[in-house]
């Protein structure tokens, strides 16, 4: 369960990657976290001035190779298909207790968001994320 919570945690928060981890992630989430993040920075190619740039501003930015990198995390635990269609039900059920609410407003609002490839659909699902509700789209 702590894998595919932070699995969770990164997949909600993306952009990054443990610059600024909470307190509560202990150095075994932080490596877990770590090791998902390089498969998905080697997997998508996306360029480290990229992710610095969109963690600064928090601003997500349409770039493909970015796009792919959310899609990454989503398929690491398993709430994405290869066609981009998001598993409500393993989307919420990874989250830890306090982001429950949250998940089940981000599914409602955002699964079905819709692109032209799952790269795009990911990145517009956690467009649209971050929009339901700022506060709890932060990046980690």
């Amino acid at each position: 369960m702590i894998v595919k919570t932070i699995l969770s945690l990164l997949v909600l928060n993306s952009a990054s990657f443990l610059l600024y981890c909470s307190a509560e992630i202990d150095e075994s989430m932080k490596a877990v976290a770590k090791m998902i993040h390089d498969q998905c920075v080697d997997d998508s190619g996306v360029d480290p001035a990229v992710m610095d740039r969109i963690f600064s501003t928090k601003t997500m930015e349409p770039d493909e190779k970015f796009k792919c990198y959310l899609m990454c995390g989503l398929q690491q635990i398993s709430a994405m298909d290869d066609d981009g269609n998001v598993d409500s039900e393993v989307f919420i059920g990874t989250m830890p207790e306090e982001f429950k609410s949250y998940a089940m407003e981000v599914v409602k609002k955002c699964s079905d968001v819709g692109g032209t490839s799952p790269c795009d659909k990911a990145y517009n699902m956690n467009v649209c994320a971050q929009k339901v509700d700022p506060n709890k789209y932060v990046f980690i």
